[in-house]
């Protein structure tokens, strides 16, 4: 399982940060080696979202403006 190169393992893993990449692509944000390799890290919970909001310039993480939410639970 791969997405934007980045290699995947756990296909939990890979189906939470699939979510988070469609939900970002609703938003008009392309997935990036870089966003993608930042949204595995923060579904592994290595990284905090304001770390990667700063990192990876994403502008929010916990809700899109129709107050879904961002990673599934």
């Amino acid at each position: 399982m791969e997405i934007c190169g980045v290699k995947f393992t756990d296909e939990k893993e890979y189906e939470a940060v699939k979510y988070a990449i469609d939900t970002l692509e609703m938003e008009g944000l392309k997935p990036t080696h870089d966003r993608v390799k930042g949204i595995k890290e923060l579904v592994r919970g290595n990284i905090t979202p304001s770390d990667i909001k700063k990192k990876y310039e994403f502008k929010d993480l916990h809700q899109t403006p129709k107050t879904r939410p961002f990673l599934p639970v």
